[in-house]
């Protein structure tokens, strides 16, 4: 039987910072039985993963009240696992790291799985399966999204990078791997690969590639400094941004829709997090437009999978 996959709101701050984001999921919930049958669902039950100094904590996403916690040292960041049962992958010194939120078993914790890295990246789950890139070996891992929380490492599919950077990679339902190009010192673009590694095409025309997110009908989009560039169909396409500077590096995107927002920087000299500035690109026409906005906003502070939603007070500008 077909289930609903598993969105969390996921926030990462300093021990004096005071900030919290919900999102809706559709798992059981805590309290609920361990044994209950495989598939039960309970609609609209949420937890908020935050990370401190020290761990993980777990805050139901209607009250804001503390689920449970898990200890674990050193910078954290975490992502949606996006399988069923509500995991969490942890990205700390020595890898990725799964924990579950409790949204399935009833208890918040470290599952004892380890995907070790040098440089723990992205966690990309898309199309029942999950790719990891680390970041210091520019390996990608890929493995079946529900094939965690066993206390056991899945079987993984491993495909390498030209050299090591920062990048982010993304398994299509097909089975081919779009994956970025770089090296510690700069990112150019991505490739497309055939699920044994063999090279399918390439498009090197987004420098500084960074964020990807899949829209309607599976077409992909990933932020370059000067627009994005999307993959459709087996090609890929480059839309130019409004400004010969226009930086987009997260995407905010629907699989439900053509329409996708990102973040947007015309100043490669501006320092801080704080934008004001948003990009959406309609995949269908191929146009991106720039909204400049009166409030400020960080990509901290939007839901991972939906877009800010301040575009009321923007005013926008078109591009190619």
């Amino acid at each position: 039987m077909s289930r609903p996959r598993t969105r969390f709101a996921l926030a990462a701050f300093g021990a004096l910072a005071v900030a919290a984001l919900a999102g809706c999921a559709g798992a059981a919930p805590a309290g609920s039985s361990a044994d209950a049958p495989s598939g039960e669902q309970h609609d609209g039950d949420t937890r908020v993963a935050v990370t401190y100094d020290g761990g993980v904590l777990v805050l139901d996403g209607k009250t804001l009240e503390t689920i449970g916690e898990a200890p674990l040292g050193g910078f954290l960041r975490v992502n949606s696992a996006g399988d069923h049962d509500g995991h969490v992958f942890v990205t700390a010194e020595d890898g990725f790291h799964v924990l579950d939120s409790g949204l399935a078993s009833d208890a918040v914790e470290f599952t004892g799985e380890v995907f070790e890295a040098v440089a723990a990246g992205h966690a990309t789950p898309h199309a029942g399966r999950t790719a990891l890139f680390d970041d210091g070996t520019g390996e990608v891992r890929v493995f079946d999204t529900d094939a965690i929380g066993t206390g056991t490492l899945p079987e993984v599919d491993t495909l390498t990078s030209e050299a090591a950077h920062h990048g982010v990679a993304i398994e299509l339902a097909d089975g081919t791997v779009l994956s970025t190009i770089g090296t510690a010192e700069a990112r150019s673009g991505v490739r497309h690969l055939a699920a044994g590694g063999t090279e399918l095409a390439r498009n090197e025309q987004c420098p500084s590639v960074h964020g990807e997110g899949a829209l309607k009908d599976e077409v992909v989009m990933f932020g370059c400094e000067d627009g994005v560039l999307l993959f459709d169909d087996g090609a890929f396409t480059k839309i130019e941004a409004p400004d010969p500077f226009g930086r987009t590096g997260n995407a905010y995107v629907s699989e439900t829709s053509s329409i996708a927002f990102g973040d947007y920087k015309t100043d490669p000299d501006a320092e801080g997090y704080l934008l004001s500035q948003l990009v959406r690109i309609d995949a269908d026409s191929r146009r991106c437009r720039s909204s400049t906005c009166r409030t400020a906003w960080s990509t901290r502070g939007a839901g991972s999978g939906a877009a800010p939603t301040m575009t009321s007070s923007c005013s926008a500008r078109t591009g190619r």
